[in-house]
């Protein structure tokens, strides 16, 4: 078996340029995953039909094997993928669109010593990625809502907290508590009550931004991240989440029922600046929308009055 074939059979991806980015050799497991024969790419330059590498990145890696003649390794971890390759089964959440790849560059030396082109190797680590996110997932997520766990929590608010403390970036939480859902259970079952605790999860995080962080803090009490928010406008967020679940209609053994919502609200300060001080701050002022009557907000910084619909 001659180079060529043995290059074929590896289970990886072998791709060898020139200088000029020419493509001298396209293996077989490239030709599967691409869709691109050989006979078509090699003899071409790359970045004709892979435009997206003509980049600064890729051109100064390229650079740095050509000149010092290192191996240069990419992670998935940094850089996901080298080829879009899209993936056709998809497997639930945590699937991912595009394979993920850990590839080398080495260089390709002639019989002077010269080197003449690189040769990139492409390995599929797709199937380790999802096993790391399932087993983080497991590790980080409460397992009936959804919803980030208290050890998420407390490292995601520590984080917080020292940005704050370094670079002065705003950071509000709220602590919201579903009321009266001891009544609930004992009324409707705790079937009901996992369907009302999956509802608030699910209206949150409709009404949240990607940057945000839901947590489950306990029972029926959650705790919200907020990155970049002042406290007056979480205080806006909060009531769009009370106003939306006061309507929601729920269906249990004894008819249909709402739920409503405390809020408390506080926002990192020079007098707030722990993780477990925004926490206190933010608790005392849900007690205190309890005492109000519930189905309210509490924030304010002057006199802590209460935002009450």
């Amino acid at each position: 078996m001659n180079e060529s074939g043995v290059l074929d059979v590896l289970p990886i991806g072998v791709v060898m340029i020139n200088r000029q980015f020419t493509v001298l050799h396209w293996n077989r497991w490239m030709e599967m995953y691409s869709g691109i024969l050989s006979t078509d790419i090699q003899g071409a330059s790359l970045f004709r039909d892979y435009p997206e590498l003509n980049s600064p990145s890729f051109l100064r890696t390229c650079r740095t094997v050509f000149t010092f003649g290192n191996v240069v390794y990419l992670s998935q971890k940094l850089h996901r993928y080298l080829f879009p390759f899209r993936l056709f089964q998809a497997d639930g959440n945590d699937s991912v669109e595009m394979m993920q790849q850990s590839c080398s560059m080495t260089p390709v030396h002639d019989e002077d010593g010269e080197i003449q082109g690189i040769a990139i190797t492409v390995q599929d680590v797709t199937d380790s990625v999802v096993l790391e996110r399932r087993l983080r997932a497991i590790n980080n997520e409460d397992a009936l809502t959804g919803a980030y766990n208290r050890r998420f929590l407390d490292s995601r608010l520590a984080e917080e907290c020292d940005r704050h403390q370094r670079y002065g970036r705003r950071l509000s939480v709220f602590i919201a508590d579903l009321d009266d859902f001891k009544e609930i259970n004992d009324t409707h079952g705790h079937p009901v009550g996992d369907d009302v605790l999956r509802e608030f999860c699910r209206v949150t995080k409709d009404e949240m931004r990607r940057s945000d962080f839901l947590c489950r803090y306990g029972g029926e009490e959650f705790v919200g991240l907020l990155p970049e928010t002042g406290g007056s406008d979480a205080a806006e967020l909060a009531e769009r989440i009370r106003r939306r679940m006061e309507k929601t209609v729920h269906t249990g053994l004894t008819g249909e029922f709402t739920v409503t919502v405390s809020f408390g609200i506080a926002e990192l300060s020079k007098e707030i600046s722990e993780p477990q001080d925004i926490l206190t701050v933010a608790d005392d002022r849900l007690y205190r929308a309890k005492d109000l009557g519930r189905n309210c907000i509490v924030f304010d910084p002057s006199n802590d009055t209460s935002t009450k619909r």
